[in-house]
């Protein structure tokens, strides 16, 4: 059985609301309130679009992948969902991953634009977003900054708090220019070059989905000295939404051996989102939707049909 727990009382905050901006530095972070946002302008996202049933209003799901990962990762959990639940199921690659483009800025704010930006070009009224660990964050942002465009969140081993687990983020990231330095002649030795730094097949595996062929054998797919260079923020969650709260349906799924997701989280999820439920799948890391695939798509669904 999964375990969860909810909140059952909440002081609730000033309701007034007041446009946030995010200015990111090297070495400093501004968040600034204005009437405009200050930062770079959103980049073109790579995404697939599953068609759900013409006549079905519902929103969109709109999935999110987390660090390192990439839209092709959450493909059979689309189509799954999509099966199931009749929905329209779009799948992005975030800014500097997969086949969107690259970006030497990247923190939540501009990633929140980046999504903003495509659902409304894809003329898209309010979306779900599913979104796993960074882009957990990114459902978070969203929700917060652009409650317009957002119906429910359900946010997949993250929290708004900062991460606790960035030495193995280090470590990966690492791991992962030291070998851009030398040649990758084939995804076999390339997985030979992780095997001391990356203990666990499936995150290996998981991460070699990343590479891709060049003149010289592989090379990333992924803009790594980005991410370097603003891995602060990544492993951050913007502390300042001044009496900001997202009133929608959201749900908080945790892997039970992970620690993304934390009980002195709490408090904090439930004041931005106090509508939000918690729960945890048994025996599952970090990484529950290549780990416990089935076990996520059933409370999916499940928070699906009860809120409608």
């Amino acid at each position: 059985m999964f375990r969860s727990t909810r909140k059952i009382s909440l002081t609730i905050l000033n309701s007034s609301r007041s446009n946030i901006n995010y200015v990111s530095l090297r070495n400093v972070d501004i968040v600034r309130q204005s009437s405009s946002l200050i930062t770079s302008s959103p980049v073109r996202l790579a995404y697939v679009r599953v068609e759900g049933k013409d006549t079905d209003p519902d929103p969109p799901l709109f999935i999110c992948h987390g660090l390192f990962g990439a839209k092709k990762n959450w493909r059979s959990i689309a189509k799954a969902l999509n099966r199931k639940t009749s929905r329209e199921i779009v799948a992005i690659d975030a800014r500097n991953h997969g086949n969107s483009d690259h970006h030497p800025e990247m923190n939540y704010f501009v990633q929140a634009l980046d999504a903003k930006h495509l659902i409304q070009k894809l003329d898209i009224p309010k979306v779900i977003i599913i979104g796993h660990s960074m882009g957990g964050k990114v459902a978070m942002t969203m929700a917060l900054s652009f409650p317009e465009l957002v119906e429910k969140i359900i946010v997949v081993d993250s929290s708004p708090a900062p991460s606790i687990s960035d030495e193995d983020i280090q470590r990966y990231l690492k791991t992962k220019m030291e070998m851009g330095q030398s040649k990758i002649r084939s995804k076999r030795d390339a997985e030979k070059m992780m095997m001391n730094t990356v203990n666990s097949r499936i995150l290996r595996q998981f991460f070699l989905t990343n590479l891709i062929p060049s003149e010289e054998g592989y090379k990333w797919r992924i803009n790594l000295e980005a991410i370097d260079n603003n891995l602060q923020y990544l492993m951050d969650f913007p502390s300042k939404f001044p009496h900001k709260q997202f009133n929608g349906e959201a749900i908080f799924i945790g892997g039970g051996r992970s620690r993304y997701i934390q009980e002195k989280d709490y408090d904090i999820i439930y004041k931005l989102f106090p509508k939000a439920e918690i729960t945890f799948i048994p025996d599952c890391g970090h990484w529950v939707h290549a780990e416990k695939p089935r076990e996520l798509m059933e409370i999916i669904q499940d928070f699906l049909m009860r809120y409608p």
